[in-house]
């Protein structure tokens, strides 16, 4: 079970599932990956209670909750690009 500071329970419990569903191929197409990371991360930008007040701090969230994603299914680059088109995302707002 993936374990987070600072990112409310009913999140945790949201990224463990779609880390499950990766891992166990119940999410097979790259379409439906990609679709349920950026709803993860709508989550995380739109979430009251995770404490971010800068891009930074909302980067390092996404960052963590990312690599452990990538963790659990090194070989699948569907998560890997949608975690770097996010933070790029990211980077670019904050310029």
């Amino acid at each position: 079970m993936l374990k987070f500071s600072g990112i409310n329970k009913q999140l945790q419990g949201e990224t463990n599932d779609i880390a499950v569903k990766i891992m166990n191929r119940e999410i097979q197409s790259p379409n439906e990956i990609a679709q349920k990371m950026f709803e993860l991360f709508e989550k995380l930008v739109r979430q009251d209670e995770m404490g971010w007040t800068t891009p930074t701090d909302l980067k390092q969230k996404i960052k963590f909750a990312g690599e452990l994603l990538i963790s659990k299914d090194k070989l699948n680059f569907v998560v890997r690009n949608c975690v770097a088109r996010m933070l790029k995302v990211l980077k670019d707002t904050a310029e």
